[in-house]
């Protein structure tokens, strides 16, 4: 499959490494499809408007409950259906990439290849799910982030969720210990047992690849950060990779980098931000 795919489109670093990311989830699903263990039982996630019924009926029923004066209660009824409908405006899938339960107890599994890009979106998305498995649907939902990458290997949205207190994190070998523990069968020795990248991939594509690690993967990247307490967040994230080069420069006034030829210009330029009325001149005046 990865060979097919190499021939017709050939892969640069990130294609690859996502691909590999892409058979890695259904490969270690296949241990909790036939698991070795007997008591392992998959089970399909609630769906968010039916979670959000049952607790908007569940806190209209308790308010009703309070003794309080009819218009006192309905007055807090009333504060509490305009607020409940700002929260619920959207639809939340509940559905993660693994679904299973062991002796009543419910496991909620995401699988990801790693952390090693923009991943704000999602893990703002996987905390929103993990809350409210643990603190709205029920307190015996357990929710496991198994990780391919080793930890160090992973940026800092990897830390967010291990630090949150309602995603259990394993990367790597932890990652294979659990899948293990959970479903019986040893996916690791199977993996050092049956696998070989050299002998699996064939000459072409196995070409293709050393081609990639001999020129290197990582791209050359300058950036220009004008608020000095982010240049200093972002050497502190990134200054130990060789291929990152950070300075704390305007952008708009740097003459000599347009001499330079670059193959990407990402920006993310402070619209309507306040500019002096000499830099405006000193602007109008170099472009003119």
């Amino acid at each position: 499959m990865i060979d097919y795919r190499n021939r017709v489109w050939p892969y640069e670093y990130m294609a690859f490494s996502r691909r590999i990311g892409e058979l890695w989830e259904p490969f270690c699903k296949t241990c909790f499809d036939f698991p070795i263990r007997d008591d392992v039982e998959l089970f399909d996630p609630p769906l968010f408007a039916d979670v959000r019924t049952k607790l908007h009926q569940e806190i209209r029923k308790y308010i009703e409950s309070l003794k309080l004066p009819s218009p006192d209660k309905q007055r807090l009824l009333n504060y509490y259906d305009k607020v409940w409908t700002l929260v619920t405006s959207g639809e939340i899938k509940l559905e993660l990439d693994l679904h299973f339960q062991i002796d009543k107890q419910k496991y909620n599994v995401d699988f990801k290849s790693g952390f090693q890009s923009n991943e704000k979106g999602n893990t703002n998305r996987l905390l929103l799910v993990a809350s409210i498995y643990k603190n709205i649907i029920e307190s015996d939902n357990n929710c496991m982030l198994f990780v391919r990458a080793q930890e160090d290997d992973n940026n800092h949205y990897l830390q967010t969720l291990k630090n949150s207190e309602i995603w259990n994190v394993y990367c790597a070998d932890e990652t294979y210990h659990q899948i293990n523990t959970y479903s019986g069968f040893d996916l690791a020795t199977w993996i050092d047992s049956h696998i070989n990248w050299e002998d699996d991939f064939d000459e072409e594509t196995k070409k293709h690849i050393d081609e990639i690690l001999k020129r290197g993967h990582f791209h050359h990247i300058k950036a220009y950060e004008l608020n000095e307490n982010r240049e200093v967040e972002l050497h502190q994230k990134y200054g130990k990779f060789e291929n990152i080069q950070i300075e704390k420069l305007d952008f708009l006034l740097m003459l000599s980098m347009f001499e330079k030829k670059y193959d990407r210009v990402i920006a993310n330029p402070p619209y309507g931000a306040y500019q002096s009325f000499e830099k405006r001149e000193h602007l109008k005046e170099r472009e003119s």
